[in-house]
Protein backbone atom coordinates (compact mmCIF):
# COMPACT_ATOMS: atom_id res chain seq x y z
CA UNK A 1 0.00 0.00 0.00
CA UNK A 2 3.23 2.05 1.00
CA UNK A 3 4.93 1.60 -2.33
CA UNK A 4 1.87 2.45 -4.56
CA UNK A 5 0.56 5.18 -2.38
CA UNK A 6 3.82 6.84 -0.88
CA UNK A 7 1.73 10.63 -1.50
CA UNK A 8 -0.77 9.28 1.04
CA UNK A 9 1.60 8.37 3.74
CA UNK A 10 4.67 10.62 3.09
CA UNK A 11 5.38 13.84 1.93
CA UNK A 12 6.16 12.96 -1.65
CA UNK A 13 5.34 13.37 -5.12
CA UNK A 14 2.45 11.77 -6.43
CA UNK A 15 4.22 9.04 -9.42
CA UNK A 16 3.71 8.97 -12.73
CA UNK A 17 1.29 7.03 -14.47
CA UNK A 18 4.27 4.80 -15.75
CA UNK A 19 5.99 4.15 -12.61
CA UNK A 20 2.44 3.08 -11.06
CA UNK A 21 3.12 0.47 -13.80
CA UNK A 22 6.29 -0.46 -13.19
CA UNK A 23 5.42 -0.71 -9.28
CA UNK A 24 2.58 -3.47 -9.78
CA UNK A 25 4.94 -5.24 -12.48
CA UNK A 26 7.62 -5.43 -9.73
CA UNK A 27 5.10 -6.88 -6.95
CA UNK A 28 3.69 -9.29 -9.57
CA UNK A 29 7.54 -10.61 -10.52
CA UNK A 30 8.28 -10.89 -6.66
CA UNK A 31 5.17 -12.59 -5.93
CA UNK A 32 5.94 -14.91 -8.85
CA UNK A 33 9.56 -15.70 -8.30
CA UNK A 34 8.22 -16.57 -4.20
CA UNK A 35 5.04 -18.59 -5.75
CA UNK A 36 6.51 -20.11 -8.65
CA UNK A 37 3.78 -18.94 -10.83
CA UNK A 38 4.06 -17.83 -14.36
CA UNK A 39 3.59 -13.90 -15.01
CA UNK A 40 1.92 -14.84 -17.99
CA UNK A 41 -0.74 -17.85 -17.76
CA UNK A 42 -3.02 -16.67 -20.33
CA UNK A 43 -5.29 -13.99 -21.04
CA UNK A 44 -6.32 -13.57 -17.29
CA UNK A 45 -3.55 -13.90 -15.58
CA UNK A 46 -3.19 -11.07 -13.24
CA UNK A 47 -6.86 -11.20 -12.01
CA UNK A 48 -6.87 -12.98 -8.21
CA UNK A 49 -8.71 -16.54 -7.85
CA UNK A 50 -9.55 -14.60 -4.34
CA UNK A 51 -11.61 -12.36 -5.71
CA UNK A 52 -15.42 -12.25 -4.55
CA UNK A 53 -17.08 -14.60 -7.10
CA UNK A 54 -19.28 -12.25 -8.97
CA UNK A 55 -16.52 -9.04 -9.50
CA UNK A 56 -13.77 -12.05 -10.69
CA UNK A 57 -16.59 -13.05 -13.00
CA UNK A 58 -17.21 -9.62 -14.59
CA UNK A 59 -13.25 -8.86 -14.63
CA UNK A 60 -12.91 -12.08 -16.70
CA UNK A 61 -15.48 -11.58 -18.84
CA UNK A 62 -14.53 -7.71 -19.50
CA UNK A 63 -11.04 -9.29 -19.88
CA UNK A 64 -12.36 -11.97 -22.82
CA UNK A 65 -14.30 -8.83 -24.14
CA UNK A 66 -11.03 -7.20 -24.84
CA UNK A 67 -9.87 -10.44 -26.86
CA UNK A 68 -13.21 -10.41 -28.97
CA UNK A 69 -14.66 -12.74 -26.99
CA UNK A 70 -18.49 -11.00 -26.53
CA UNK A 71 -22.67 -10.23 -27.89
CA UNK A 72 -22.36 -7.66 -29.96
CA UNK A 73 -25.90 -6.68 -28.51
CA UNK A 74 -27.83 -8.07 -24.97
CA UNK A 75 -30.52 -9.93 -27.50
CA UNK A 76 -28.23 -12.81 -27.68
CA UNK A 77 -27.79 -12.55 -23.84
CA UNK A 78 -31.15 -12.82 -22.96
CA UNK A 79 -31.32 -16.43 -25.91
CA UNK A 80 -27.68 -17.13 -23.97
CA UNK A 81 -29.61 -16.96 -20.42
CA UNK A 82 -32.93 -18.65 -21.70
CA UNK A 83 -30.86 -21.40 -23.15
CA UNK A 84 -29.00 -21.34 -19.70
CA UNK A 85 -32.48 -21.44 -17.32
CA UNK A 86 -33.78 -24.52 -19.96
CA UNK A 87 -30.74 -26.26 -19.15
CA UNK A 88 -31.51 -25.74 -15.09
CA UNK A 89 -34.56 -26.44 -15.68
CA UNK A 90 -33.90 -29.79 -17.09
CA UNK A 91 -31.78 -31.08 -14.69
CA UNK A 92 -34.23 -30.17 -12.11
CA UNK A 93 -36.24 -32.30 -13.77
CA UNK A 94 -34.29 -35.07 -14.44
CA UNK A 95 -33.90 -38.49 -12.21
CA UNK A 96 -32.61 -38.64 -9.43
CA UNK A 97 -28.57 -39.93 -9.35
CA UNK A 98 -25.36 -39.70 -8.42
CA UNK A 99 -24.12 -36.61 -10.79
CA UNK A 100 -27.74 -34.57 -10.49
CA UNK A 101 -26.71 -31.79 -7.88
CA UNK A 102 -23.27 -31.79 -9.12
CA UNK A 103 -25.27 -30.53 -12.80
CA UNK A 104 -27.49 -28.63 -11.19
CA UNK A 105 -24.74 -26.75 -9.45
CA UNK A 106 -23.35 -26.26 -12.41
CA UNK A 107 -26.18 -25.03 -14.33
CA UNK A 108 -26.76 -22.54 -11.74
CA UNK A 109 -23.39 -21.01 -11.99
CA UNK A 110 -23.69 -20.94 -15.52
CA UNK A 111 -27.41 -18.70 -15.22
CA UNK A 112 -25.27 -16.79 -13.04
CA UNK A 113 -22.19 -15.77 -15.41
CA UNK A 114 -24.40 -14.90 -18.17
CA UNK A 115 -26.05 -12.31 -15.75
CA UNK A 116 -23.17 -11.00 -14.89
CA UNK A 117 -22.13 -10.31 -18.99
CA UNK A 118 -25.78 -9.17 -19.52
CA UNK A 119 -25.07 -6.75 -16.23
CA UNK A 120 -21.73 -5.30 -17.50
CA UNK A 121 -23.85 -4.94 -21.17
CA UNK A 122 -26.20 -2.78 -19.34
CA UNK A 123 -23.11 -0.92 -17.28
CA UNK A 124 -24.37 -2.26 -14.00
CA UNK A 125 -21.77 -3.83 -11.33
CA UNK A 126 -23.60 -7.19 -10.19
CA UNK A 127 -21.95 -6.85 -6.59
CA UNK A 128 -23.58 -3.89 -6.38
CA UNK A 129 -26.57 -4.97 -7.87
CA UNK A 130 -26.88 -7.59 -5.67
CA UNK A 131 -25.80 -5.52 -3.05
CA UNK A 132 -29.08 -3.39 -3.29
CA UNK A 133 -31.15 -6.18 -4.05
CA UNK A 134 -30.49 -7.96 -0.94
CA UNK A 135 -31.19 -3.95 1.44
CA UNK A 136 -34.47 -4.04 -0.98
CA UNK A 137 -35.06 -8.13 0.39
CA UNK A 138 -34.22 -6.60 4.03
CA UNK A 139 -36.95 -3.66 4.30
CA UNK A 140 -39.65 -5.46 2.38
CA UNK A 141 -39.49 -8.64 4.29
CA UNK A 142 -39.07 -6.18 7.69
CA UNK A 143 -42.17 -4.74 6.76
CA UNK A 144 -43.50 -8.10 6.44
CA UNK A 145 -42.31 -9.24 9.58
CA UNK A 146 -44.24 -5.58 11.57
CA UNK A 147 -46.86 -6.32 9.68
CA UNK A 148 -47.20 -9.81 10.92
CA UNK A 149 -46.31 -8.61 14.48
CA UNK A 150 -48.83 -5.37 14.11
CA UNK A 151 -51.86 -8.28 13.62
CA UNK A 152 -50.86 -10.19 16.81
CA UNK A 153 -48.83 -13.31 14.52
CA UNK A 154 -45.76 -14.86 14.64
CA UNK A 155 -44.00 -14.86 10.82
CA UNK A 156 -43.98 -17.92 10.67
CA UNK A 157 -47.59 -18.91 10.90
CA UNK A 158 -48.59 -16.58 8.40
CA UNK A 159 -49.60 -18.12 4.78
CA UNK A 160 -47.41 -17.13 1.96
CA UNK A 161 -50.37 -15.58 0.32
CA UNK A 162 -50.75 -13.72 3.67
CA UNK A 163 -47.17 -12.60 3.50
CA UNK A 164 -47.28 -11.70 -0.68
CA UNK A 165 -50.47 -9.54 0.39
CA UNK A 166 -47.99 -7.78 3.18
CA UNK A 167 -44.76 -8.14 0.49
CA UNK A 168 -46.93 -5.94 -2.07
CA UNK A 169 -47.80 -3.88 0.48
CA UNK A 170 -44.31 -2.95 0.70
CA UNK A 171 -43.26 -2.32 -2.80
CA UNK A 172 -46.73 -0.19 -2.95
CA UNK A 173 -44.93 2.15 -0.09
CA UNK A 174 -42.12 2.22 -1.44
CA UNK A 175 -43.28 3.18 -5.08
CA UNK A 176 -45.19 6.26 -3.39
CA UNK A 177 -41.87 7.15 -1.42
CA UNK A 178 -40.11 7.41 -4.90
Amino acid sequence: MIRRHPHVFEDVREPIPGEWDAIKRSEREAKAARTGESLEPGMFGGIPAGLPALIRSAKLQQRARRHGFDWPTVEPIFDKLAEELDELKAEIAAPAGVEKEKRQFEEFGDVMFVIVNLGLHLGIDAESALRAANRKFIRRMTFVEDQAKASGRELKSLTLDEMNVFWDQAKEAERSKS
